[in-house]
């Protein structure tokens, strides 16, 4: 994808060498703002997220909620 233009954020592990271990797509948009060009040093791409994409649902691998719960009652005493 040509840098600066919007997509979606798909993050992959460069552990495994034989498979694709780990390839998780994401519900974020980005853009990719620039490689090799980062003023610490590094080498690869840096990107920016843009948000969520649009009706993306809500979950995630932890404890994720659309409204917070409501606080338990304490006893007294």
């Amino acid at each position: 994808m040509p840098h600066g233009t919007p997509g979606i954020v798909q993050v992959l592990s460069v552990l495994p060498r034989s498979y694709p271990g780990h390839s998780l797509l994401t519900e974020d948009m980005g853009v990719i703002t620039g490689e090799d060009d980062c003023p610490c040093g590094r080498l690869g791409r840096t990107f920016r997220i843009l948000g969520r994409i649009p009706k993306a649902e809500v979950r995630g691998c932890s404890d994720t909620f659309a409204s917070p719960a409501p606080a338990p009652a304490l006893a007294d005493g």
